[in-house]
């Protein structure tokens, strides 16, 4: 809570103006069964027309400053919890890109995205409604308490046993409330991971004619998430029949009481009057409290050169740069330092000059064009009418894999880093272009740190060390040249099969 609250404190000044209207507003709510009882009692029986007039011209002066106090708190206090709901969505973002690979190897896309929508539109209605709400339903409860036993103790005595049996049924019905809203978010979370995985894999769904297959699982999560919001709002209509049953008795209780105390001279008509209109006006703070408070392939070649930008962190052992920890360097400054081409090539929904200059933000097109030149993208780049501006379309779909992932390697170019780390950097292309990209790679990787994972041993025949890595670990270490010398080894073996010479 002390880290919620944090977020009110850049908007002191509009959390007070909204808080303030709001109080204002509850008092003058206060305030009119007492002008009516007065109305009714005092200027009634004088039949002074001057005053009745000046009275009724004082009350609608009160109702329109009302009115303004209103548009304060609904535009200003949505303003409020705007500005609160966008603070937290920045900082859940950045707190996002800053989290391991292995949080988002056990996390659903689809549970992220409802906390960065649904979940704050949420939280953001609770901080412009939950302090107010909460303090003006106290303030109210208290207020309406007290004129009513300044009205007539008895009655306003009677009338108030009931509250404490609404709060108990509140409470009792929030808690099942807040297990049933729960679930019920969660199957938000699940329909968007599932809209998100399946019209993202519409192609492969389509090429693999798997339609009808997909819309039933579509069917069955929406019976699913059907059935939860039923059961949801099952439990908020027994809880707001309950309510409403028991404040209703109240009313018809204070009816057949304050009819009593009228015929025997206790109250008069103007307190009756006042004291009804009192008793619905105790009653909204309650339904507000009521409404608050909800090698071989998997070996693990990748999650090892993982470990390096720590997207991943070691359990045990330790990785050194220049003889210091990583886990003593500033994460920023380290995966700054280290350019990574991975096999599975992502691409933002924009244009070519965008996804290229991910690597270097303030690229000029000059050094753009540089880089394009050395993943062999040049030419492909000229072609298009737009050049730069050309639109690659969402995941990079109006591109071909090898062009795809050649970008990829134009944004390391880019960067230009101390360390490189190539995940099966030319897999997807042909074999003409990868001889031309992995010699601009080879120069690039002069006096650099490279590591370069592949199957493609023409790829890595050149490394100064070479590891052979299963299931089991690393099995085998060494140069191209010593590993060929073992006749019974993995690495022989791949060679041998690669190159058909068994």
């Amino acid at each position: 809570m002390k880290q919620f609250f944090s977020y009110y404190r850049p908007y002191k000044l509009l959390f007070t103006i909204d808080f303030a209207s709001a109080v204002f507003v509850g008092l003058l709510e206060l305030l009119f069964p007492v002008i009516v009882s007065y109305f009714i009692d005092g200027l009634l029986p004088s039949g002074n027309w001057k005053w009745i007039i000046l009275a009724s011209i004082g009350l609608l002066l009160v109702y329109l400053i009302n009115t303004f106090m209103q548009f304060v708190v609904t535009y200003w206090g949505h303003m409020l919890g705007t500005n609160i709901e966008r603070d937290i969505r920045n900082d859940l973002f950045t707190h996002i890109q800053n989290l391991s690979y292995s949080y988002f190897d056990n996390t659903k896309t689809g549970k992220l995205l409802t906390r960065l929508t649904n979940d704050l539109m949420n939280i953001g209605e609770m901080a412009h409604h939950g302090p107010e709400d909460l303090f003006i339903a106290v303030m109210t409860l208290l207020g309406a308490f007290g004129i009513m036993f300044w009205i007539n103790p008895q009655l306003a005595v009677i009338s108030f046993i009931i509250v404490p049996l609404i709060l108990v049924i509140a409470i009792y019905f929030n808690k099942k409330m807040t297990i049933a809203f729960r679930e019920l978010f969660g199957r938000v979370s699940d329909f968007n991971h599932l809209i998100e995985d399946k019209i993202g894999g519409i192609r492969l769904v389509q090429a693999f004619a798997n339609e009808d297959k997909e819309i039933a699982a579509f069917r069955k999560l929406n019976d699913a998430f059907r059935l939860t919001k039923l059961k949801a709002y099952k439990i908020m209509s027994f809880n707001n029949s309950s309510t409403y049953m028991l404040m209703r008795f109240v009313t018809v209780f204070i009816l057949i009481a304050g009819a009593y105390f009228v015929m025997n001279d206790k109250i008069s008509y103007g307190e009756f009057a006042a004291f009804i209109l009192m008793s619905n006006i105790l009653f909204k703070p309650l339904e507000k409290i009521n409404a608050v408070f909800v090698g071989p392939s998997g070996a693990g070649k990748t999650t090892l050169t993982a470990l390096l930008p720590r997207f991943y962190d070691v359990n045990m052992g330790q990785i050194t740069i220049d003889g210091i920890d990583i886990r003593d360097l500033q994460l920023k400054s380290l995966r700054e330092h280290i350019g990574t081409v991975q096999q599975d090539v992502f691409l933002f929904a924009g244009t070519l000059r965008e996804n290229v200059a991910y690597g270097k933000l303030d690229a000029t097109d000059e050094e753009i064009y540089e880089a394009l030149e050395k993943a062999q993208l040049k030419e492909l780049v000229d072609s298009y009418p737009r050049g730069l501006d050309t639109v690659v379309g969402e995941r990079g779909v109006k591109l071909s894999g090898g062009q795809k992932q050649r970008i990829s390697i134009a944004r390391m170019f880019l960067k230009n880093p101390p360390i490189l780390i190539l995940d099966e950097a030319t897999s997807a292309l042909d074999t003409e272009t990868e001889v031309h990209i992995q010699n601009a790679l080879n120069k690039l990787s002069v006096g650099r740190t490279t590591l370069i994972i592949a199957h493609r041993l023409a790829t890595i025949k050149n490394a100064d060390r070479i590891m052979v890595v299963t299931k089991d670990g690393i099995v085998e270490t060494g140069t191209h040249e010593s590993l060929l010398k073992n006749s019974e080894g993995i690495y022989r073996a791949l060679h041998d099969a690669q190159f058909n010479t068994l």
